[in-house]
């Protein structure tokens, strides 16, 4: 393997053998530093027809604590919903890639780590990973693909689930409701990948590609309402600054926005927005 950019996120290694772009996270956390890179990465790989694969991994265990929750009572909305329609953007832009993208989750990922991951055809983890959709823990929701998306490709049922407690999914829906397509311990983890990336290679690269595109079609009208939908019901969560109230939220009742309150602000931020001047 050779190293192709110096990012200050990521780690890219080209792997001739399986034509094979490696890319490790090198943050435990997702930041808008690394998004940006993610989004000159994925420019540069639309054109790159000749590369097979794109392995999306991190140097430690769990694949990234998504996001940085000591950070958040620093953030303003406004940075939140740009922040999550990149990812979003990525999230989507990873479906139409022509080549075929597997995630490594490692022992694991939470939250924006874990919508990331819904955007590649192949996705792996190690046995026992915690992987967690728990937004709503911090005041957030899942506008990145978490809802719409995730619903589409596991089934309502899970994804309802899954969001609703914010907890681990249990290790035996992982595989059983596709959001996981096989796991590894950490003898095997080498074959497994090896494996996995051996046989997208030994494809005709023009049907491969052909047919990734192809699935994607057969679904783009839903998955487009779905971001819509999304945005917009991200958008009104954002109302209550939920997230501001705290930095860490591991037991106890955290002091978020009373669900009754939620109409009246609603109404608030409706007024508001019919001033001239705040909407230019």
């Amino acid at each position: 393997m050779f190293t192709l950019f110096n990012y200050s996120t990521l780690l890219t290694r080209l792997d001739k053998g399986t034509r094979t772009l490696h890319v490790s996270l090198k943050q435990a956390h997702i930041t808008q530093e690394m998004l940006f890179e993610m989004e000159s990465l994925l420019s540069w790989c639309t054109g790159r027809v000749e590369i097979s694969s794109l392995l999306l991994d991190s140097h430690a265990g769990p694949f990234s604590r998504g996001l940085d929750t000591t950070q958040l009572p620093h953030q303003s909305a406004g940075h939140l919903e740009k922040t999550q329609q990149r990812l979003q953007k990525i999230v989507y832009a990873l479906m139409q890639l022509p080549q075929t993208v597997v995630v490594d989750y490692g022992d694991g990922a939470a939250n924006w780590a874990a919508e990331l991951g819904l955007g590649a055809d192949v996705r792996l983890c190690a046995e026992g990973a915690d992987i967690r959709f728990d937004h709503a823990r911090w005041g957030l929701v899942p506008a990145c693909g978490g809802m719409g998306f995730l619903a589409l490709l596991v089934s309502a049922s899970y994804a309802r689930a899954w969001t609703a407690s914010g907890a681990p999914v249990p290790a035996a829906q992982l595989t059983a409701s596709g959001l996981i397509h096989g796991t590894y311990t950490s003898e095997t983890r080498e074959g497994v990948v090896g494996a996995v990336l051996t046989d997208i290679h030994a494809q005709a690269p023009v049907q491969r590609v052909q047919t990734k595109l192809g699935v994607f079609e057969a679904h783009r009208e839903a998955l487009e309402r779905a971001w819509v939908a999304d945005r917009k019901i991200a958008k009104a969560a954002l109302i209550s600054e939920d997230w501001k109230n705290l930095s860490s939220n591991t037991k106890g009742t955290a002091p978020f926005m009373p669900a009754k309150s939620l109409s009246y602000s609603v109404k608030l931020s409706l007024v508001k927005s019919e001033n001239p001047t705040e909407i230019q």
